[in-house]
């Protein structure tokens, strides 16, 4: 079943104005659905929604978020949320958006992440990997996802952050099938030696995701799954063999295959134009919408070249939803 709306606040408050050449800027105000033209939105029937930097920056709220999905919800539009989130399982997004948006509805089949994206990928290639672990340098909820998929799975060695040459020469061949990369809490030199020496070795190295940064309440960036994965990738001369994540063609695959979305149907919502929007304009949905609640901003979207710009671009997801 659906997301199930409850009673939200008020309606959101008029739109500021969004940049961008050949870019439609929306306002808030109105009512009724969502037809085409002029600025206003296409017909659609699903959402297809990035969470960070769309509905949360972090552990904070985006203002009006919440309320305008609830509005669209309660109008009938399905909500499907496309995470890059690599540290968190489906259930644990589920449990994120349910706290933050009050759509007491949302599980884990209306969330696709890429902790659950590269363990689909790992599941149905069990055959070809063989009987050897998979060696995860990613948070908990990859962990997790993998577990649940049924690939066996192994930590990082512990020991010392410390690592000499000589300990590297002695390295023993560990016989892992996979190396999943992603964005780890924490990690040591070690780890990503021992991640890079799995991958020379053979093993087949899997990136969660690309993105190189996530947005932080204030403005400031932390880095992200893609600074590991550049790291690695540097160090070994291989680049991954398969990037899970937005906007690349497994999380299509999935999106189309597991989660029934119709792209001519859907509006794709996001803060990133190499991610969001790139994956919006690959599935050809009925429009593509950025919102500049993210890390991108109207300055951006004046330098971007304009076959990576969205149809619409809102200061917030409030002003996109307003007509609900």
């Amino acid at each position: 079943m659906g997301p199930r709306a409850r009673a939200g606040g008020p309606r959101a408050g008029r739109a500021g104005r969004a940049g961008g050449r050949g870019v439609r800027a929306r306002g808030g105000g109105g009512g009724g659905g969502g037809g085409g033209g002029g600025g206003a939105l296409p017909p659609f029937d699903t959402l297809l929604l990035d969470c960070d930097g769309v509905l949360w920056r972090g552990d904070e709220p985006v203002p009006g978020a919440a309320a305008a999905l609830r509005r669209a919800v309660a109008a009938g539009k399905r909500a499907v949320f496309c995470t890059n989130n690599s540290g968190k399982s489906r259930e644990e997004c589920a449990r994120k958006i349910r706290d933050l948006t009050g759509l007491e509805g949302v599980g884990a089949s209306d969330v696709l992440a890429t902790s659950y994206a590269a363990a689909r990928w790992l599941q149905v290639r069990s055959r070809e990997l063989g009987e050897g672990k998979t060696l995860v340098l990613a948070g908990a909820g990859t962990r997790d996802e993998l577990r649940a998929a049924g690939v066996r799975t192994a930590g990082p060695s512990g020991g010392s952050p410390r690592l000499s040459n000589a300990d590297l020469v002695r390295w023993p061949r560990s016989g892992f099938a996979a190396v999943v990369v992603g964005a780890p809490d924490d990690f040591t030199y070690r780890q990503v030696a021992e991640a890079c020496t799995a991958i020379t070795d053979g093993a087949v190295f899997l990136a969660t995701n690309a993105d190189g940064s996530d947005a932080l309440p204030g403005g400031r960036l932390m880095p992200g799954a893609g600074a590991l994965v550049q790291y690695i990738e540097t160090a070994t001369g291989q680049p991954p063999a398969v990037v899970c994540g937005k906007p690349e063609a497994w999380t299509q695959e999935l999106l189309l295959a597991e989660y029934g979305v119709d792209p001519v149907r859907t509006l794709c919502v996001g803060d990133r134009l190499d991610t969001d929007i790139a994956l919006g304009r690959a599935l050809g949905c009925a429009a593509t919408a950025l919102v500049l609640s993210g890390v991108t901003s109207r300055a951006d979207l004046d330098v971007a070249d304009p076959s990576a710009l969205p149809n619409i671009a809102a200061d917030g997801l409030s002003d996109l939803l307003g007509p609900f």
